[in-house]
């Protein structure tokens, strides 16, 4: 499948995203979301600063759902600020797979929870936490998006704790709006 070296052109033409006022729109052709996935799957620890409506989540947990079909067996983590932020982030990865043009590349999943989904022909396991001190504890992940990252308590802790997967090999992708000049980011 040629969208399994191409994770820009699987975006293009079968994401869709979800906007607050036009609704559903295909993921947009942006050069600077192009050079943003460019980034992210180059570089194994990022942090991207973001303001509103760039699409920078959107595309994070898009590329995320590519990885599960595609890129081999593993847990994923998806951090954010409280339980319903967690909630709202799963959300949004089932509505791109319930929307995900040609529904053939989607895969049998074996789990579709307000929490997880598990993609059982691939293993792949995606978990989505609030961001309290020992939530990702018991998980070794293989690769970690944390959304809103300046705007979580438990920074230290969470990242102790997140540490020795992201040592062994997986990626850490932090994403958050700005907390002004005195916020903490922990990388």
């Amino acid at each position: 499948c040629r969208y399994s070296q191409n994770p820009y052109l699987f975006l293009r033409e079968r994401v869709n995203t979800l906007h607050p006022t036009d609704g559903i729109l295909p993921y947009p052709s942006k050069e600077y979301l192009k050079d943003l996935i460019d980034f992210l799957l180059k570089n194994r620890l990022c942090i991207v600063v973001k303001s509103r409506q760039m699409i920078v989540t959107w595309t994070t947990l898009s590329l995320l759902v590519w990885k599960a079909i595609f890129d081999g067996p593993g847990v994923y983590l998806i951090l954010s600020r409280n339980e319903r932020s967690a909630k709202e982030l799963i959300g949004r990865m089932q509505f791109i797979l319930n929307h995900l043009e040609k529904r053939e590349l989607l895969p049998k999943i074996g789990k579709n929870t307000t929490e997880e989904i598990w993609f059982s022909e691939q293993d792949s396991r995606i978990i989505s936490l609030p961001a309290t001190a020992d939530s990702p504890r018991m998980h070794s992940p293989r690769g970690v998006i944390w959304d809103e990252l300046a705007f979580t308590p438990y920074q230290e802790e969470i990242w102790s704790a997140l540490k020795p997967g992201i040592d062994s090999g997986g990626f850490f992708w932090g994403v958050s709006t700005s907390a002004g000049p005195v916020g903490l980011y922990i990388c």
